[in-house]
């Protein structure tokens, strides 16, 4: 299997995964290593059109840093969701707008179509197994209702291109490259 590939911007989330409470069985909480804010997802591109992307990020002029207050835990991806992330507690426009500029770009030069979607600035914290029941998705909702995150600011400092982890029984991802925003 192809690993997938996205650039990103990594956060600091030791406070935030020391604050978590275990997840609920079904469920796998992210390492705070593996938890970041995606800018572009590139998926199986191979690491040649990965790297087309990640010069674009290099070109990219001097942005950010950018700042946000942890808000709440929410679901993504519909009526079945695939991840719990936490979103920003304002609009992040700094962040958001950060993100629609470049990521257009990042996918074109890897070859994929660009992302369609609106901004919504997340870093996912927990996800379900893939045969995950409608009663494990009930109790990741009834967890992220009760997690309380850090009050401070987090900020973002850096832009990396990741990849999957050779060890993903720990760290699903691995930073291939990263530099200072």
């Amino acid at each position: 299997m192809t690993p997938n590939w996205f650039i990103a911007l990594p956060v600091p989330a030791e406070a935030w995964v020391e604050a978590l409470t275990p997840v609920p069985p079904g469920a796998r909480r992210f390492h705070a290593s593996d938890v970041h804010v995606t800018v572009a997802f590139l998926g199986g591109v191979g690491e040649e059109r990965a790297q087309a992307a990640w010069e674009v990020a290099l070109a990219l002029p001097q942005r950010g840093p950018f700042s946000f207050r942890p808000g709440r835990i929410k679901p993504f991806g519909g009526r079945r969701p695939s991840a719990w992330s936490v979103v920003p507690a304002d609009d992040a426009p700094d962040l958001t707008a950060f993100i629609a500029d470049v990521r257009g770009a990042m996918s074109e030069a890897a070859g994929v179509p660009a992302d369609r979607r609106q901004v919504k600035p997340h870093a996912t914290l927990a996800r379900p197994g893939r045969q995950a029941t409608y009663e494990v998705t009930d109790a990741i909702d009834a967890w992220a209702e009760t997690q309380r995150l850090p009050e401070e600011p987090v900020t973002l400092e850096r832009i990396a291109l990741y990849t999957w982890s050779a060890l993903r029984g720990e760290n699903l991802f691995r930073v291939v490259a990263e530099r200072a925003l």
